[in-house]
């Protein structure tokens, strides 16, 4: 275990920060046939998953440098601020961290500033190249399943600014130094100027004029000077401070590219010597195998006597188990007889349990046909009964009407036998007034045929001559019939 040094950008914080990463080296082979195993865990935690992205970077130089992202995406998290001052457009919400490669080594210490600055640029550009698969990770829970494994970072996108600063220059464009263009955390100003050639045929000489770099938001300028004057001399020193510069740089550069080779020359030693250490090891490690091969063979030839015994003891064991295993057969023989008894008497009783169920089904099956009939039935007579109410409501109507129709009748019977006894009165009180007027005659023989005191068209004294308590009693005996007939005459009409 060895502790080596990363970049934390941890999602409750606002800068980064230096922290020792716990990681797993091969005691004895350490290198790239067996890659050191970083724990990003013990540092970002186990509640997420940790996606590891390796991005390569070429600077200015043409060299490659590899860094390894160790990411970490928690939704339930704030976005991380500390990402958000390298690129102000991400929305990462968890931890980060980020290691060197080496050469030899899958990863190794940080180093200096250069290589913190080269670091900060893959994790930018980490987070540019992972910006639309964020809305992924809120809906997976295997955060390798959206991620990007490598990042190719070439010179020409080393320094991608957001589009709220203004864009810098590549280095093809300038002669600033490495170290000043790689801090895009300060956005370059209209300040910068480059130095071209400019031919003027009148003074036969060549002089040198600034020229403001084309920025979108800034105005482009050319100014073209005079040689003596004072700008001309502020842009002669200019130019002399970027030669200056441009020296620093490239002394900063050997420089650390000697810092580079005393390093590689360590790692040399540090492997030569673990060389040599191996082989001592090894050469121990023979003696004592021989040791162990001498040793083992002693065993050997004690572990072959004990086998012996072992076998005999076996042997016996044997020939019990044989015995005890005759027997097991034998009841598991008398077990399968029991067996096929039982399953015979189940399918006895299964064919019985079958037939009831066959029986009793045909009996629901019969009930419900019945029920069924019984019901129709039932419907069929509440229909009549229906029918007879409303027969016996139109009966009862119509004997209302005959019974009003007999009380008028009975009335009129009643009216009508008033006025016949009276006029009958009057005649057999005064007959002379009858027998000298034939009309009047004519008239109470009507009256008599249409009464029923005496038969239709006779005119004989007789019944002339006839009481009235006779004819009293002779029409009450044929007022019945009349009435009816009259309350039938009148049912008719009405209908």
């Amino acid at each position: 275990m060895k502790l080596l040094q990363g970049i934390l950008y941890a999602h409750d914080a606002e800068e980064p920060s230096t922290v020792s990463v716990p990681t797993m080296i091969h005691p004895s082979h350490d290198g790239s046939a067996n890659p050191r195993f970083p724990s990003f865990e013990a540092v970002l935690g186990v509640e997420a998953w940790t996606h590891e992205t390796w991005v390569k970077v070429r600077d200015a130089e043409d060299n490659e440098h590899y860094f390894l992202v160790a990411s970490q995406y928690c939704s339930e998290c704030a976005t991380n601020l500390s990402l958000q001052a390298l690129w102000q457009e991400t929305n990462w919400r968890g931890g980060l961290i980020v290691m060197r490669g080496g050469k030899f080594m899958s990863v190794i210490e940080m180093g200096g500033p250069r290589f913190k600055q080269l670091a900060a640029l893959a994790v930018r550009r980490f987070l540019i190249d992972a910006a639309d698969r964020v809305p992924a990770l809120q809906e997976v829970s295997r955060a390798p399943a959206v991620l990007p494994a490598q990042i190719l970072l070439e010179a020409s996108s080393l320094f991608p600014l957001p589009s709220t600063r203004l864009p810098m220059p590549s280095r093809t464009e300038n002669d600033l130094s490495f170290r000043d263009a790689a801090s895009f955390a300060t956005p370059v100003s209209c300040s910068y100027f480059l130095l071209q050639e400019f031919a003027d045929d009148s003074k036969g000489f060549q002089s040198k004029c600034p020229r403001v770099f084309d920025f979108p938001s800034a105005t482009v300028k050319r100014l073209v000077l005079e040689d003596g004057r004072v700008e001309w001399c502020q842009c002669t020193l200019r130019a002399a401070n970027r030669e200056v510069t441009q020296l620093q740089h490239e002394l900063n550069v050997a420089l650390e590219r000697r810092a580079e080779a005393e390093e590689d020359v360590v790692v040399c030693k540090q492997v030569q010597g673990q060389l040599e250490n191996d082989v001592r090891r090894c050469k121990e490690r023979l003696a004592s195998q021989a040791r162990n091969v001498f040793e083992l063979e002693e065993k050997l030839s004690a572990q072959l006597d004990l086998h012996q015994e072992i076998v005999i003891t076996h042997v016996a064991k044997c020939s019990e188990l044989q015995k005890n295993y005759e027997g097991v057969q034998r009841d598991r023989d008398s077990a399968r007889e029991r067996l096929k008894d039982l399953e015979i008497e189940y399918d006895d009783c299964r064919r019985r349990a079958e037939t009831q169920d066959a029986e009793a089904g045909a009996t629901i099956r019969a009930l419900n046909s019945e029920v069924v009939y019984l019901k129709h039935e039932n419907v069929a007579l509440q229909s009549e009964v229906s029918h007879f109410k409303q027969r016996v409501d139109t009966l009862g109507s119509q004997l209302e009407d005959v019974t009003a129709d007999l009380d008028i009748t009975r009335t009129k019977y009643i009216n009508l036998e008033f006025t016949l006894e009276e006029r009958l009165k009057d005649l057999w009180a005064d007959p002379s007034g009858v027998e000298g007027d034939g009309g009047s005659s004519l008239e109470v023989n009507t009256i008599i045929t249409y009464t029923g005191l005496c038969p239709m068209g006779s005119t004989s004294p007789a019944t002339d001559g006839a009481s009235p308590a006779s004819l009293s009693d002779s029409y009450g005996s044929t007022s019945p019939t009349t009435s009816v007939t009259d309350g039938a005459s009148l049912r008719a009409l009405r209908l």
